[in-house]
């Protein structure tokens, strides 16, 4: 009867031991996840908080790189068109003066400021308004100035008339549209380059307004 009740106690006290070990062993369980989930929890975080950052570095950098795409055009623009008023009002003084001589007589010899003859007239009109000094003669100012052609000519230019380039007879101030301003025996007149009385022969650039 004593060995029995050793035997049940002895079985009894195992038991308990058992349960007490699998209990200690869920709790330490329970400890090493909650760690090894926060682990996770922050790694995600983290990359969460990263990536968002990182696109919005690589939109900050198209942004900065299409509006510095944008200033540059706006600068070449703007150069070219601080270019092209430089030369609109360079052309509008010459033109301005070439006009105000209208309708003043033609006298062989002339240089101004009453009566010219043609190569007078050019000479005068570009030394007031430029301070730029041309020869005196048609045939001279065709020589010393660079050539361009009938396509390249721009108001400005000087359109030279003759039998040919050789002779050189007469010289007027082309002014865009075909026409030109030049004396001649009526005077300082505006009148077509292209006029049966004359033979256009060339043109050439005394002066750079570019």
């Amino acid at each position: 009867m004593n060995n029995l009740k050793r035997k049940i106690l002895t079985i009894c006290l195992t038991a308990l031991i058992c349960v007490f070990f699998v209990k200690i062993s869920a709790a330490n369980a329970d400890e090493i996840n909650p760690g090894t989930d926060s682990t996770s929890t922050n790694l995600t975080d983290a990359s969460n908080n990263v990536l968002p950052e990182n696109n919005a570095n690589n939109n900050n950098a198209d942004n900065n790189s299409e509006n510095n795409a944008n200033d540059k055009s706006d600068k070449k623009e703007n150069s070219q068109d601080d270019k092209k008023k430089k030369i609109d009002k360079k052309y509008k003084k010459l033109y301005k003066q070439a006009k105000k001589e209208l309708g003043k007589k033609y006298r062989y010899g002339a240089t101004g400021s009453k009566s010219f003859d043609c190569s007078g007239f050019t000479k005068y009109v570009y030394k007031k308004a430029l301070n730029k000094k041309l020869p005196r003669t048609a045939a001279q100012q065709y020589r010393s100035a660079k050539k361009v052609t009938k396509s390249e000519r721009k108001s400005g230019d000087l359109v030279f008339f003759g039998s040919s380039k050789h002779n050189i007879t007469h010289v007027g101030l082309y002014i865009g549209d075909g026409k030109m301003i030049d004396a001649q025996n009526r005077g300082v007149v505006v009148e077509n380059v292209n006029a049966p009385w004359w033979k256009a022969v060339g043109y050439s650039r005394p002066y750079k307004f570019n």
